[in-house]
């Protein structure tokens, strides 16, 4: 007599309950709360254009490619967000992949413009980096004026600068 089995077939789980296992494991890697709503965030986006009710297996290279056209046509989207979203999308399909709910393909990000971005002149520099007067400046100056000059010669970011703290310094 032949056993009933009630486990499903792999390909048969549908993209929703791929994503919910996905961002589990996600949260068990002990990922940021941010970048779970990054994924989370995307998702929805992608949840609007395919019916997530739908098997993993249903998803394809054309899959892909069809929602690219979509936020292309759709969105004022630009090339950097789009591809912000298949990155996203990319690391779930690949676990959707590697976990056998659908076959395996290649997702590949959108071609970019570089920009040139515009840099300050050399007279703008000067004003910059030109040490205030302590005895007649106000504070907000002064603090301008270190905070610039700290971004200059670390290179840091604006979000490593921000959180800096007094045991980060090391004299």
């Amino acid at each position: 007599m032949e056993r009933i089995s009630m486990n499903r077939n792999r390909s048969e789980i549908s993209v929703q309950e791929g994503f919910n296992k996905y961002i589990r494991l996600k949260k068990l890697k002990n990922l940021s709360p941010e970048t779970i709503r990054h994924y989370e965030d995307d998702y929805l986006y992608f949840s609007r254009f395919f019916d997530v009710t739908r098997p993993c297996s249903d998803i394809t290279a054309e899959t892909m490619y069809a929602y690219i056209e979509h936020l292309q046509k759709n969105t004022k989207a630009n090339t950097i967000t789009i591809n912000t979203y298949i990155r996203a999308l990319r690391t779930l399909f690949y676990y959707f992949m590697r976990e056998g709910y659908t076959k395996e393909f290649k997702i590949e990000m959108l071609r970019e413009e570089k920009s040139i971005k515009e840099t300050y002149s050399e007279e703008e520099l000067e004003r910059l980096l030109k040490k205030p007067n302590i005895k007649k400046c106000n504070f907000s100056e002064y603090r301008t004026w270190v905070f610039a000059n700290y971004l200059f010669a670390t290179g840091n970011r604006l979000r490593t600068a921000l959180n800096i703290k007094i045991e980060h310094v090391r004299f």
